[in-house]
């Protein structure tokens, strides 16, 4: 079955993906379908630009997190390309598969564009939402229905005063924000209202835009 899967990855063959990967076992420490649909929108990403498959395989070793491993690199002739790690106890059933950042014992020069699907820790199964997390979920959601209750003629001023209060949610930590699911959402949000608000236009554009802006 190991081989199967290769086989699928190197082809972009996402549905023989489906059907090899055991539903009950997560992969990169996601859902199966997560990481399905995550490496679908990669493989996408590729077919835009003429590329259906990958070309040739590279098999060398892993020399970071987990040396001594054996790594594969999928390499197409355009240059895409995903450097994994594939674990089998038994060479047969795949007990996960994740990607791997320093794979040598190859030569291989012609490595351009990666493929390799990125994902939240909030995304994580392993993810356990911390009290602080918890709490930014809470306002996030108490924000977002404050702001689908707004009628058109709520004032610039009403809406400024209530924006106000939620200063948690305006103040996230940067860092965060680029490894957190939720927190790159509020991020980008606040960003949207933040531009909203500096053009401060007329009362009636300024809700629906606010609303547009924040999907509600």
């Amino acid at each position: 079955m190991k081989n199967e899967i290769i086989e699928a990855i190197k082809n972009f063959d996402i549905a023989r993906l489906n059907v090899l990967l055991d539903d009950d076992t997560s992969y990169m420490d996601v859902t199966k379908f997560r990481f399905l649909n995550r490496l679908e929108k990669k493989f996408n990403t590729a077919r835009k630009e003429g590329c259906c498959h990958f070309d040739e395989i590279f098999f060398g070793i892993c020399g970071d997190c987990n040396k001594g491993c054996e790594g594969l690199t999928f390499l197409s002739t355009s240059g895409y390309y995903l450097d994994l790690l594939i674990k089998s106890k038994d060479e047969k059933f795949v007990d996960d598969i994740y990607t791997c950042s320093k794979i040598i014992g190859s030569n291989i020069i012609e490595k351009k564009y990666s493929l390799e699907p990125h994902f939240y820790e909030d995304e994580k199964v392993s993810f356990q939402p911390y009290s602080d997390y918890k709490f930014v979920e809470e306002q996030y959601k108490l924000m977002i229905t404050d702001i689908d209750s707004f009628k058109e003629d709520l004032s610039f001023e009403d809406f400024i005063a209530w924006y106000e209060t939620y200063g948690d949610l305006r103040n996230l930590n940067f860092l965060e924000t680029t490894i957190l699911k939720l927190y790159t959402k509020i991020y980008d949000d606040v960003n949207a209202i933040n531009k909203i608000l500096e053009k401060e236009i007329e009362t009636e554009n300024f809700v629906r835009s606010i609303k547009e802006a924040v999907s509600v």
